[in-house]
């Protein structure tokens, strides 16, 4: 034998990365037409939902964008207890969308649709086009999900893209055995935990699953192994470290530290657990409402792969998957609807694995049976969504949306509030919020008189955080400068005051308002549906609110 045919024999078999159903008479070009009917449907549904008033989480993470393309600096110029990537990512969009309400969710919408894709060849990857293609329509319907804050512009459809790119990069990484995309995984992912920290879990999914990739080939090749995770550890640290040193040359490392990892230990330990499993039961059976068949398939997803003949690493990974993803939602045992966003992805992916599996086990019965059963019964799932949320997706009520996710929070009011004061407003006019409903900053194109933009954080636990500090920098920096417009929203939940906090900002904000400010505005909340605005500035001198929720708005004499 020649040292050539003999270098050749040496060589292992190459292990199948995939086994993948095949549909007859499958046709690429009505894949791709079914993937585009979805995109367009998402479209035209999320075009719908784009001048939905604001919540105040992503109010406050849109000033920060706005901060930044301002030439701002994080944690100095203001804070709030994110890594900065967060403010970075609202800024990116709002440099090409605008910095108005509907410009900004234009950017979400594209957002979600730039991970609906990614998605499909997830999908595509995992299992076959099929597969692609409801793992991206489960995505589409149940990243839409009201009580989960699925019409809103907030942090968790950040998370989920760059989670979504780190994903396709990685199963792109296993398929080629090239560094580069191993380096674009842990780019990626890094960036997920450098918007909100929940995204350490996928930073772990993603490791943990190349290793069991490695781990179950025979033998195991130790150097590719190393090689690769290494890779992309690195890639994690290295964009971890540059966010630092970013931070570090503005001269904003400490107080990044501060507010990122420090003063958000008091709100991760202040729900005692008992309490938090009542959260679970609570937000968790709302945001499953509606959408419960997508949840209950992917619970079996979990499992189903292996009763197919599919490869191993990938019956594995959809527990460890599924066990990593729902970490995500845990952090703080508040089990808020909007975290469950951060579980999208994976839970189309084990809808995609579910169906495909279902596909596998119906092979021997033949391919037509195996193709239409599937279809037809994904099918119908997705049109009974539709159909029991058409006022939803295609008649939408923004004020009916905004109380059934939020209840009473002033977030319709605050909109009406902003827009009445938009053209009152001057170049250079500030606006107080005595109230933590930063959407007003956006709403009004108005900036806060100082760093503390987020009123909550003032009246936190006073033993735990910083909270007598920012007092007072907060009250000696409004008695040298006078803003505008002050608007006092009288909502419990809104000002957030917690136990142990200083109430003596209170005094001063009363003081301060009657000596320079005049009443010229007044919001009274009386019901579900039902606020009393009055802008006659006589009246609302002498008029006594009838609800414990209402909203002042004061002027500078």
């Amino acid at each position: 034998m020649s040292k050539k045919k003999k270098k050749i024999a040496a060589q292992p078999a190459q292990k199948s990365t995939k086994r993948e159903f095949k549909l007859p008479f499958e046709a690429r070009y009505l894949t791709y037409a079914l993937l585009a009917i979805l995109v367009l449907l998402v479209i035209f549904i999320r075009l719908k939902l784009d001048g939905i008033p604001m919540e105040r989480d992503e109010g406050l993470y849109s000033y920060g964008g706005r901060m930044i393309l301002d030439g701002k600096v994080p944690y100095l110029d203001f804070y709030e207890q994110k890594f900065p990537g967060l403010f970075y990512s609202y800024a990116a969009i709002m440099a090409i969308f605008g910095r108005t309400l509907e410009g900004i969710h234009h950017g979400f919408t594209l957002l979600n649709v730039a991970t609906l894709l990614m998605l499909f060849f997830i999908g595509r990857r995992l299992f076959n086009d099929f597969g692609g293609l409801v793992v991206a329509a489960t995505f589409a319907l149940v990243s839409l999900t009201p009580y989960a804050s699925g019409f809103t512009r907030q942090s968790e459809h950040i998370i989920i893209f760059f989670v979504t790119a780190a994903i396709l990069s990685t199963l792109k990484a296993l398929d080629t055995n090239k560094l580069l995309w191993f380096m674009i995984a842990g780019v990626m992912v890094c960036l997920s935990l450098l918007v909100k920290t929940n995204g350490v879990f996928y930073i772990v999914l993603l490791g943990l699953s190349m290793v069991i990739y490695y781990a179950l080939e025979k033998p195991i090749d130790w150097k590719k192994l190393l090689l690769n995770v290494g890779t992309y550890s690195v890639a994690v640290f290295a964009t971890f470290g540059l966010m630092c040193l970013i931070m570090a040359a503005q001269g904003a490392f400490s107080e990044m530290w501060y507010f990122a990892v420090e003063f958000p230990r008091t709100y991760v330990s202040a729900v005692p657990f008992d309490v938090g499993m009542g959260f679970l039961k609570q937000f968790g059976g709302k945001v499953l409402n509606g959408y419960l068949p997508f949840w209950i398939i992917a619970a079996s997803g979990i499992f189903l792969l292996f009763f197919t003949k599919e490869n191993l690493h990938k019956k594995i990974w959809m527990p460890v998957w599924a066990v990593l993803a729902f970490l995500t939602v845990t952090p703080g045992l508040r089990f808020y609807g909007h975290y469950w966003l951060m579980l999208t992805p994976i839970v189309a992916v084990l809808v995609g694995a579910a169906f495909y599996s279902l596909q596998s086990l119906l092979e021997g019965r033949g391919k037509m049976l195996a193709t239409l059963i599937p279809a037809l019964i994904f099918g119908a799932i997705f049109l009974q969504n539709i159909a029991s949320h058409s006022a939803y997706y295609f008649n939408p009520n923004y004020e009916n949306i905004l109380r059934d996710t939020y209840g009473m929070n002033p977030f319709p009011e605050a909109k009406v509030i902003g827009d009445k004061l938009k053209p009152m407003a001057k170049k250079g006019d500030k606006i107080l919020l005595i109230g933590s409903e930063p959407q007003l900053y956006i709403y009004t194109g108005m900036d806060a008189p100082n760093r503390h933009m987020y009123f909550t954080h003032l009246v936190s636990d006073a033993t735990k955080t910083r909270a007598n500090e920012w007092q007072k920098e907060f009250t000696n920096n409004l008695n040298q400068e006078k803003p505008r417009f002050v608007v006092v929203f009288q909502n419990q939940v809104s000002l957030g005051v917690k136990p142990n906090a200083n109430r003596g900002v209170f005094e001063f904000i009363g003081n301060y308002l009657n000596q320079n400010y005049l009443k010229i505005g007044n919001v009274d909340i009386l019901g579900r549906d039902n606020s009393l605005y009055n802008w006659d500035v006589q009246q609302v001198q002498t008029y006594k609110p009838r609800s414990s929720s209402f909203v002042d708005i004061f002027e500078l004499k």
